[in-house]
């Protein structure tokens, strides 16, 4: 399995806008995927923060719409996006990896998840 886009390419628009957040360091990172893996340098990121509340993790990003950093996708009003999250499990011997299906996000327009002011 690879760690980046085949055929990555920023300039030509093949790659994916990488957020994280880290429990243990409980800090975000920004960054992107295309012909190779890097956590940083995005501008989008205002605030990644999670809290454990009883058995649940509760995790919350915060983005500039415009992003503005190599690598972030700029988002707009009336737009769907593709979307997806995965979730590690650091803790085990391997690095055991939940990756969820495909979502749609909407800029004050109806998907799977909309957002909106």
């Amino acid at each position: 399995k690879t760690k980046y886009v085949k055929d990555g390419n920023v300039a030509g628009g093949k790659f994916y806008d990488l957020l994280q957040w880290t429990s243990k360091a409980n800090k975000g990172r920004d960054g992107y995927i295309a012909d190779k893996r890097v956590m940083e340098g995005g501008k989008g990121l205002v605030e990644a923060k999670g809290e454990k509340k009883g058995d649940e993790w509760v995790v919350t990003f915060t983005r500039k719409l415009a992003g503005g950093g190599e690598g972030d996708i700029a988002m707009a009003s009336g737009k769907t996006y593709n979307f997806g999250f995965a979730i590690h499990d650091d803790h085990t011997h391997g690095r055991f990896h939940h990756v969820s299906l495909g979502y749609t996000l909407g800029i004050d327009t109806k998907a799977d998840i909309t957002a909106g002011k």
